[in-house]
């Protein structure tokens, strides 16, 4: 009768830590590389974009600004999705003058957006050298694309 027990004990521990193994597995948080956005209108430029997977219900999405070969932003989180799969082919790059941006599956909603002249860019990157407000920035570079459009 103990051993029947014991052995129905480990039985159902063994299937306990496989469950949970396959868990792990199945959800395992991972940082996936997307792919880049380069081409005329960014000159030098290329965005490079990240899906970080975790077992959670937003999952972030981030950018990392470089410029012949040299990093300019560090990756910065500017989107949250929840599907698990993201692609590159949902997000669009659009150019206009010196001003290129992102737009996530909305074209409407910009998500990053970088002027060459300035130099600024929304969103602000932690630790930013350059003062400014990044929503300001934002809106006034909306405006200057809305009347280009």
């Amino acid at each position: 009768m103990k051993n029947g027990i014991l052995i129905f004990l480990s039985v159902v521990g063994i299937i306990i830590a496989i469950f949970f193994l396959s868990l792990f597995i199945v959800f395992k948080e991972e940082d996936r590389y997307l792919g880049d956005f380069s081409g005329d209108c960014v000159d030098n430029f290329k965005v490079s974009i990240y899906h970080y997977s975790e077992f959670d219900w937003i999952q972030p999405v981030s950018f990392q600004l470089s410029k012949d070969d040299s990093v300019l932003v560090r990756r910065t989180v500017f989107a949250g999705t929840n599907n698990r799969r993201e692609r590159i082919e949902s997000f669009s790059l659009h150019c206009q003058d010196s001003i290129f941006y992102i737009t996530f599956k909305n074209e409407e909603e910009i998500l990053m957006i970088y002027d060459k002249r300035t130099k600024l860019i929304f969103p602000k990157p932690a630790g930013s050298e350059k003062e400014y407000d990044e929503w300001l920035f934002r809106d006034s570079l909306i405006s200057i694309l809305k009347q280009g459009i």
